[in-house]
């Protein structure tokens, strides 16, 4: 694993990415918080909150958390009662909570005692649309003499915010919906079938491994297996106004493996 992060002058906080791969192609975003022995506000879990939901379970993850508190030291905005304490400990807490029907929708700041997280917890009435992620990205064909180049896809559920518009500023994610994947044609050159050759995406899991290096016997002209395809996420409940199951796309180059890569020890050791 290797890391690329970036650190405030005052070393409390780092951000950046932790990865691995043949082209390091998995990984992870990160923010990391200094202890500092005061209460920390790291997460809330469930993320997303739907309007009307009632009697939920909630828990704020953390650091140095209060275990002796009351009901109203907890603010999460507008529209969202907080019932109960179910568990505290420093390091999580565990509330049930309401959501109004006229909650505003978004994402909002959660507060405990003057200690924030901002944008914590995003409240909304309904998945308007899927976006697949990373919405442009590039996979290596490998296998035989170089390494796969794979690609993990996930699908995001989004609302089209205020306006009602999709692919809007004011549009903003809701939550990583559960979704059946598979590949489709992009159509650049007559009788190219690049999807019938670049590789194979998992129904289940979204990650996408690429076929080996050619040539290819199969292939017209005896081509490399490289190409174009979309990805196409297909939600496994998430419906639209017409009750169609909700389909996001995204488009993938498979190509051919690096050949020859270039290195400097000093900065990759």
């Amino acid at each position: 694993m290797r890391e690329t992060m970036w650190f405030a002058p005052d070393q409390t906080k780092g951000t950046g990415r932790w990865y691995w791969g043949e082209y390091h192609e998995f990984g992870l975003d990160v923010m990391l918080t200094r202890e500092t022995g005061t209460p920390i506000l790291a997460l809330v879990s469930p993320a997303a909150l739907q309007s009307s939901a009632q009697q939920i379970q909630i828990h704020l993850y953390g650091d140095a958390l209060p275990t002796s508190f009351s009901l109203q030291d907890i603010d999460m905005g507008g529209g969202v009662t907080v019932r109960k304490i179910v568990s505290a400990t420093p390091h999580e807490i565990v509330l049930t909570v309401d959501v109004a029907a006229n909650a505003t929708p978004g994402a909002r700041n959660v507060a405990m005692r003057g200690t924030v997280l901002p944008q914590g917890l995003t409240i909304y009435s309904h998945i308007d649309y899927l976006k697949v992620t990373p919405q442009t990205s590039l996979a290596h064909l490998g296998g035989i003499k170089y390494g796969k180049g794979y690609q993990q896809f996930s699908a995001e559920g989004w609302s089209n915010g205020p306006d009602g518009k999709s692919g809007t500023s004011d549009d903003f994610l809701i939550k990583p919906v559960p979704a059946t994947w598979s590949l489709a044609e992009f159509s650049t050159v007559a009788y190219d079938d690049d999807v019938q050759f670049v590789g194979a995406i998992n129904p289940v899991t979204g990650l996408f491994t690429p076929n080996v290096e050619g040539p290819n016997t199969k292939r017209r002209f005896m081509r490399n297996n490289y190409g174009e395809v979309w990805v196409v996420g297909t939600a496994k409940t998430e419906k639209d106004a017409n009750g169609t199951p909700l389909v996001g796309r995204s488009y993938l180059v498979t190509t051919v493996p690096a050949y020859k890569r270039w290195d400097q020890p000093e900065v990759s050791q």
